[in-house]
């Protein structure tokens, strides 16, 4: 009982009024009886049943002789596995999306540094180059499919675009070089590729 003192004292705030009506229907009111009540208000409470004063609802069910059927605890049980089911369920979701998501981020940032690197070094092949396979590098892209594409969405005149002007411009230098760095690998590497 000592126990049952304490969580009426501590958990339910209840006051020497409640405890004297307690005592006064001891010979009523058993230890099961005042446990029952007390696991009954419990669910509510969790149920979001309770509004007001927790101590009042437990006294009424002592009173009245609440307490939760199996049906209700087999219930309780049921819903608590089928909310831990869902918990699992969206947690292993979240992190397979996160997983496929830092993944597809690592993928893009090696293409990134991957693109950045053949521009690097289709620049250095084009800075190395003389300068008939500069002018050779320079009409081949104006003509490259994908440099005409690229002229034509900066709207540039293909037919009067110049050297300078793809060099000048960033989006069109970027392509220029990754175009030459493409055209001056050794066969054997374009056709892993």
């Amino acid at each position: 009982m000592k126990e049952t003192y304490t969580t009426l004292k501590n958990e339910f705030g209840f006051t020497e009024k409640q405890f004297n009506v307690i005592s006064q229907n001891r010979a009523i009111w058993s230890d099961e009886r005042i446990l029952d009540a007390i696991e009954y208000t419990r669910v509510k409470i969790d149920d979001a049943k309770v509004k007001k004063s927790p101590a009042g609802y437990l006294m009424k069910a002592i009173t009245e002789g609440y307490r939760l059927s199996e049906a209700e605890r087999r219930m309780k049980t049921v819903l608590a596995q089928k909310a831990t089911e869902e918990l699992a369920e969206v947690t292993a979701r979240t992190t397979v999306r996160n997983a496929v998501e830092a993944n597809s981020a690592a993928r893009e940032e090696e293409v990134k540094v991957r693109l950045a690197d053949e521009v690097r070094l289709g620049r250095e092949a084009f800075d190395q180059a003389d300068a008939r396979a500069r002018k050779d590098f320079m009409r081949a892209y104006i003509a490259s499919p994908s440099g005409k594409l690229a002229i034509k969405r900066l709207k540039f005149s293909v037919a009067t675009i110049g050297e300078s002007d793809v060099l000048n411009h960033a989006d069109l230098s970027f392509g220029f070089y990754h175009f030459v760095h493409l055209r001056s690998k050794p066969k054997a590497t374009r056709t892993r590729i």
